[in-house]
């Protein structure tokens, strides 16, 4: 049976411990506040940016009576391409799951219209994904686990504008986890091109073919 000085010592040892703990517990609270006020900050600027190169295309097309601007539908090809944006490491709850499970909804559903579907994976987990799927991985880049800037995503972005605008790809669409709260990060399909050229002032968006 340990002695009253060898208990006195485990307890101080606990203290110890469990101010260090509380320590760690509020700088990831810190590093997590920062990163929620982030990625709610961004919204709009995303929004914003590409309501705006949408706007550009449709003007160019006004601009230039009879020709397609590039952004636009112009391309007959049965190419689609998926981007799938995930996680590298597991341990997120049905996150990955979840992502995945929105991907091979939308490849099915893209066979289903007689599509071919590439996939571009960033991040391990998409990466592993699709293999385990048996799709067609396209490419894969890598992507930090913390902040990516326009510098990490200009090689991949760089692929699909080529490949849009030669006539390969006849839609580029994007499933990537969207940020609700720290609990839930639900899965999203988003078509990035084309731009819809379907919507006319004082009409309502139609839905896109290629988002469900």
């Amino acid at each position: 049976m340990p002695g009253s000085r060898e208990v006195k010592r485990r307890i101080r040892s606990i203290g110890n411990t469990k101010k260090i703990t509380r320590a760690m517990q509020m700088v990831s609270a810190a590093k997590m506040r920062r990163a929620q006020i982030a990625a709610a900050a961004s919204r709009p600027y995303a929004d914003l940016a590409r309501e705006l190169a949408r706007a550009l295309a449709l003007a160019t097309e006004d601009i230039n009576v009879g020709s397609k601007p590039s952004f636009l539908p112009n391309s007959l090809s049965k190419t689609a391409v998926l981007v799938v944006v995930s996680p590298n490491r597991g341990q997120v709850g049905a996150l990955n799951s979840n992502l995945l499970s929105a991907m091979r909804d939308f490849v099915l559903a893209q066979q289903k219209l007689g599509m071919n579907i590439e996939i571009i994976a960033i991040g391990n987990k998409a990466r592993d994904g699709v293999l385990r799927a048996g799709l067609l991985l396209e490419a894969e880049f890598t992507k930090s686990d913390k902040a990516v800037s326009t510098v990490d995503i200009r090689p991949a972005a760089k692929l699909l504008i080529e490949n849009f605008l030669n006539g390969k790809y006849v839609s580029v669409t994007m499933v990537y986890p969207q940020f609700v709260s720290t609990l839930v990060q639900r899965p999203s399909t988003q078509l990035i091109l084309p731009f819809d050229d379907s919507v006319q002032d004082g009409e309502e968006e139609k839905e896109s073919p290629y988002i469900f």
